[in-house]
């Protein structure tokens, strides 16, 4: 055998063992990738497992939670029903029944026949209707009956507001919401508006008691005694709609009606920022000090101890204090 062929088969013995040792190698990355995805997978499968246990336990979590308060609704609702059956009972019993109470319970009869049930049940039961049964028929009445859909919230604040003004205090008042925050808003003395302080008569109609000094009201010719008859042209049939309609951003304007002397007036008036004075006070004969309360904001208290403290080192031997009389509704400053 010739020496080239020899080389020849030498150099083919080697190509072989190296593409034999390539196949391995090629085998072995492919055993390893193998061996890594499915550890990768296993991996997955073991967090996916964590996972669905998790999700598991908050849902068993959340039925538990849920069941308690689907048991503790149901007790309430029974509950209620109970009270209700209880209060139609009652109602039945008084309107054409007879009562015996005994020491500890009660016995009705009705058109209904007997109930039995305790005393002081019964009795609290009977007060509650005595008290707010007719308002209750009243209320159902006009929801079911009356020719045009109406407001139930409106209702109940119209009757917390009678509740209240069944007090005959005029300083005593039932305030929704919103019109609580207008209160709040006048109460500190500072806002935007015109700079009048303005209230109902007896007649529902919406009079200024105050004018605030070099206010823009002022300057346009409103004076105390005054009455606000229409807002840009629209008149207003609650207090707290038409005190937020003439209040505004400073420097925006409002067209103001007003009448006085029987003679309707018609002022442009542009909105500026506010500071309520509500204390004015003065030294008058005979070293007697005069304090003016016009109303009672945030500051009043502090503004009045200030005024009695500079009359009296002005020598004040004497203090008149006067403060304007309020009617039935609050004021409201604009």
């Amino acid at each position: 055998m010739s020496k080239d062929v020899k080389d020849t088969e030498a150099q083919e013995e080697l190509k072989d063992k190296v593409n034999a040792g390539d196949v391995k190698e090629e085998k072995e990355t492919k055993e390893k990738h193998a061996k890594a995805k499915k550890e990768d997978k296993d991996q997955k499968i073991e967090e996916l497992g964590q996972k669905l246990s998790e999700i598991n336990d908050k849902y068993l979590r959340l039925s538990a939670e849920f069941d308690n308060y689907r048991k503790r609704t149901l007790k309430e609702r029974m509950e209620l029903t109970k009270k209700k059956l209880i209060a139609i009972l009652v109602a039945a019993f008084l309107a054409g029944g007879v009562f015996t109470a005994g020491v500890g319970f009660a016995v009705c009869k009705g058109a209904l026949g007997y109930v039995s049930l305790p005393k002081d049940e019964y009795n609290s039961m009977k007060s509650t209707y005595e008290h707010f049964g007719k308002a209750e028929q009243l209320y159902e009445t006009i929801n079911d009956s009356y020719y045009k859909d109406v407001d139930k919230q409106d209702l109940i604040d119209g009757a917390c507001k009678g509740l209240v003004a069944g007090l005959g205090d005029p300083y005593s008042s039932y305030m929704t919401n919103e019109e609580y925050e207008n209160w709040k808003s006048s109460a500190t003395g500072e806002y935007s508006g015109i700079g009048v302080t303005f209230s109902q008569d007896k007649n529902g109609n919406y009079i200024i008691v105050g004018v605030a000094k070099d206010s823009p009201a002022e300057k346009a010719g409103l004076k105390s005694g005054d009455y606000i008859v229409e807002v840009d042209g629209k008149t207003y049939d609650d207090m707290d709609v038409m005190a937020k309609a003439i209040r505004g951003n400073a420097g925006t304007k409002v067209k103001i009606a007003y009448v006085r002397d029987n003679k309707k007036n018609e002022a442009d008036i542009t909105r500026e920022k506010i500071v309520e004075k509500s204390v004015e006070y003065k030294m008058l004969d005979g070293q007697i000090g005069y304090i003016k309360l016009s109303s009672f904001i945030s500051s009043s208290a502090d503004d009045f101890s200030a005024a009695l403290k500079d009359l009296e080192g002005k020598g004040a031997k004497g203090l008149i204090s006067a403060s304007k009389s309020r009617t039935n509704s609050w004021m409201r400053a604009l």
